[in-house]
């Protein structure tokens, strides 16, 4: 009906926008206290698209017009995301940025020290120095990660709370890399995509304050409870 209001009491400062949303990349692929204190906000990202595909296969059966829906299926899991290029590390050697030195990462062959343009001291394990990376085949990438979405309003509601949601992709792998240039585009783009294995909600609260801290800063787990065991 024109005119009806569906929902009651939302303020002009009670929407998400995508100013209050971050997105952190954490060397750790499954949720708990380490993800998060490794966790890193990754700047300059211009989108990005989660999407869940779960198999619900019919069935029909000989002899009638009756058909069944098995709602069992499994669940695939993918995301993307796109960024701008500037002097400074792109996304793609982000994503592995805070695996110097981690002990649950297995390189294999390579290390994220071997990615061109690392100018650490491989001993500190500092994940803040600059990097491109570039060679999706480098054994690095054969290791899985974490990805934090923090979801908030630009303003606290009564209760002093302002976030909104924040959950946990799990065993994320890149399997799609692309860095494109258009002569009428002001920026030279570089997106990701990945598959990921499951979403884990977060009833936490993630306490670290705006201005969010950025990728180049140290990490934002302050005061972060431990994981409960609800869904």
């Amino acid at each position: 009906m024109a005119g009806r209001i569906y929902t009651s009491g939302v303020g002009a400062n009670a929407f998400v926008t995508a100013s209050t949303v971050a997105l952190l990349a954490t060397p750790t692929p499954k949720y708990d206290e380490n993800a998060i204190a490794g966790a890193r906000v990754i700047g300059l990202l211009q989108d990005w698209n989660i999407s869940q595909t779960k198999q619900a296969p019919q069935l029909f059966e000989c002899g009638s017009n009756g058909k069944y829906t098995l709602s069992t299926g499994r669940i695939a899991g993918s995301a993307s995301m796109s960024r701008v290029i500037y002097h400074g590390s792109n996304l793609l050697y982000l994503l592995y940025a805070g695996a110097a030195g981690n002990a649950q990462i297995s390189y294999g062959t390579d290390d994220i020290t071997d990615i061109a343009g690392y100018k650490d001291d491989p001993a500190e394990g500092n994940p803040d120095s600059i990097g491109f990376a570039i060679n999706l085949a480098s054994s690095v990438f054969l290791n899985p990660l974490g990805l934090l979405f923090v979801i908030r309003t630009a303003m606290k509601n009564s209760s002093g709370d302002n976030q909104v949601a924040s959950f946990f992709l799990e065993d994320a792998y890149i399997n799609n890399h692309g860095i494109g240039a258009s002569a009428g585009a002001p920026y030279v783009g570089e997106q990701v995509s990945l598959t990921f294995e499951g979403v884990y909600p977060i009833e936490s609260k993630i306490t670290a304050q705006q201005p969010w801290p950025r990728s180049d800063q140290p990490s934002m787990a302050d005061g972060v409870e431990p994981p409960s065991d609800s869904a």
